[in-house]
């Protein structure tokens, strides 16, 4: 609503009386203050602009962790757990090379042809030292064990009771090895679980009754060959298998780091063993997948049944653990992430432990912060384990529980172990490149992926 004219003039001849009457030096003082009222806005003003941005970015950073947690078909993973192995992880990380390798074949697809099958058998047996042994690379270690029993000598398969463990999807070994003898054309034998659970006898042996499939696991100790204790068979009348875990491929046990030596291990192991299936992943740093290896006949005689066909790994996966398989026989360690970090020292965890502590203790949510030295594990079972340092920290407001539960629900998403009222961030397992990411998380401020 408009003023009248009459007002306008009323509070014009008002003004102007109050000015006739204030001294000249006061009205210095309020054009004085006037200036810096005026001088005081603009700053004023920014102040809100920089408060309102602020207030946006902060909306906007929630917005995309919400869209990143809800939308993600992958969610990436920073393994703090300890155990390489973990349950909740999904293998391992890959080397550029190989990850370049299976890229390019899922980009363009791959030849199925008989000689390029053939280029990269030959790529993969030239990774193992000797003329006399080959390599079968199936989907997953349960094919593989699916494959030997399908393909056995006939009669029982014997498994020593004191050597039991599962395979990396969860699966018993004998049961993997069932359902291969479920699948011979005409099944010949049974599962035979011999000895007790907690160790082996010389006199287990005797139980034994060719032909034969004996399947022993290597756990690092003097009872892997199980079956030598007490034989006076021929050695034609038996099928030997040894299952390698994720563990205990280059890293002997009580180790504190091994030199990546496949040709060797293979040959130590194929001297007692026809045939040695081990998962590609876990200490060997390849996709995930299992491996046969062992006589050329014998692994003809596999490649050629009807059921190879169904439990082959993908030529991907094959052509990735080739070029891992290579970087490793050339002792190129640094190029294959699980191995760098199997042979990262002590020393070095013990400085970034530190540079983190010193990060972490100055965040308002974490209300005490330590640096440990707890030794890190391959996997849950078996003796191989490394020194390492850990981070064990406590948040202001929320239990330990509570605060591994958030970890694990963020992008990346961040694996920790507890302890009492603390979680346990083990930094063994993650990449250097990594800790950025793994310290936003922690606070709460998720990167994105």
């Amino acid at each position: 609503m408009a003023i009248p004219p009459w007002a306008v003039e009323a509070l014009r001849r008002g003004v102007g009386g109050v000015l006739d009457k204030v001294p000249p030096e006061k009205i210095e003082q309020l054009k004085k203050r006037a200036g810096d009222l005026l001088a005081d806005l603009p700053q004023t003003a920014a102040r809100g602009v920089d408060s309102m941005m602020r207030g946006a970015k902060a909306g906007k950073d929630s917005i995309q962790r919400w869209t990143r947690r809800h939308v993600a078909l992958v969610t990436p993973v920073v393994n703090a757990s300890g155990c390489l192995c973990h349950p909740s992880v999904a293998g391992v990380p890959l080397c550029n090379d190989a990850i370049d390798v299976a890229a390019e074949a899922f980009q363009s697809g791959s030849l199925n042809t008989a000689g390029s099958h053939d280029r990269l058998a030959r790529r993969l047996t030239s990774c193992l030292g000797s003329s006399d042994l080959g390599i079968l690379v199936a989907a997953t270690v349960d094919g593989a064990c699916t494959a030997v029993a399908g393909n056995s000598l006939g009669g029982n398969m014997y498994f020593h009771r004191s050597q039991a463990q599962r395979l990396p999807n969860g699966t018993p070994i004998p049961d993997a090895f069932a359902v291969g003898v479920a699948q011979q054309t005409k099944p010949q034998g049974k599962i035979v679980e011999v000895g007790s659970m907690d160790r082996v006898d010389p006199m287990d042996s005797r139980q034994i009754m060719a032909p034969a499939t004996l399947i022993a696991v290597e756990s690092g100790s003097a009872d892997c060959d199980w079956y030598h204790c007490e034989s006076e068979k021929a050695d034609s009348d038996f099928l030997k298998v040894v299952y390698l875990p994720a563990a205990a491929w280059n890293v002997p046990a009580g180790s504190a780091g091994a030199v990546a030596n496949l040709p060797a291990i293979l040959q130590r192991l194929a001297s007692s063993a026809d045939l040695v299936i081990a998962p590609g992943d876990g200490a060997m740093g390849g996709p995930r997948c299992g491996l046969i290896v062992g006589n050329q006949t014998r692994l003809e005689m596999i490649s050629k049944s009807a059921i190879w066909a169904s439990l082959a790994a993908d030529v991907s996966v094959q052509a990735a653990m080739a070029v891992t398989l290579e970087l490793l026989v050339s002792a190129q360690i640094e190029d294959v992430p699980v191995q760098a970090m199997m042979h990262t020292s002590a020393e070095n965890l013990r400085s970034r432990a530190e540079r983190l502590a010193t990060r972490l203790a100055a965040e308002p949510v974490v209300r005490t912060c330590q640096i440990t030295d707890r030794v890190a594990t391959i996997c849950s079972t078996g003796s191989w384990s490394l020194p390492s340092r850990q981070l064990k920290l406590a948040h202001r407001d929320l239990s330990a529980s509570d605060w591994a539960a958030r970890l694990i629900g963020e992008v990346p998403a961040v694996i920790v172990g507890i302890d009492e009222e603390s979680i346990v961030v083990d930094l063994r397992w993650i990449q250097p490149s990594d800790d950025a990411a793994l310290v936003a998380t922690l606070v709460g401020s998720p990167l994105g992926i």
